[in-house]
């Protein structure tokens, strides 16, 4: 394959793939958008069943609160830099020096965190955390609802 070849097919690929990443919303944040009106009313023992049991509990003035913990499942990208050295046959060696900066990230830092207010043994209400990404609070509440009509 010549480099013409390639850049022929690659630019294009590219491009689909940019567009598609910016295209909608990921189906995960909706699910889990979907949650925070869904689960509202559903009984202890069902939260229980279908998210498991919480990383943390409270009691505050009479309500329970869940509080349920994700990590993203992504690392975040940040700059960094790196030295190279390489030595040839003839005796010569070459450096260089490089450094990156990612152009976007693959998911928000610091996964989720959801918390869950119970009052009466009965959700009232389900709430992300500052700095939260929506996708990575799927995870937690995918088995609690049904599929998206």
């Amino acid at each position: 394959m010549t480099a013409k070849h390639i850049r022929r097919v690659l630019v294009p690929a590219a491009a689909v793939l940019a567009l598609a990443a910016c295209s909608g919303t990921d189906p995960r944040t909706q699910l889990a958008d979907r949650a925070t009106r869904q689960l509202v009313g559903m009984n202890k023992a069902q939260l229980l069943a279908c998210a498991g049991v919480p990383d943390k509990q409270a009691t505050v003035n009479g309500d329970e609160i869940y509080t349920y913990l994700r990590d993203s499942p992504f690392a975040t990208p940040s700059p960094s830099t790196a030295i190279g050295v390489q030595g040839s046959s003839a005796g010569g060696a070459t450096m260089g020096v490089g450094a990156s900066f990612p152009l976007f990230a693959l998911s928000s830092p610091g996964g989720c965190r959801a918390d869950v207010v119970l009052r009466n043994g009965t959700v009232a209400r389900l709430g992300y955390g500052d700095g939260s990404n929506p996708a990575d609070c799927a995870d937690i509440v995918d088995n609690c609802l049904p599929p998206a009509p």
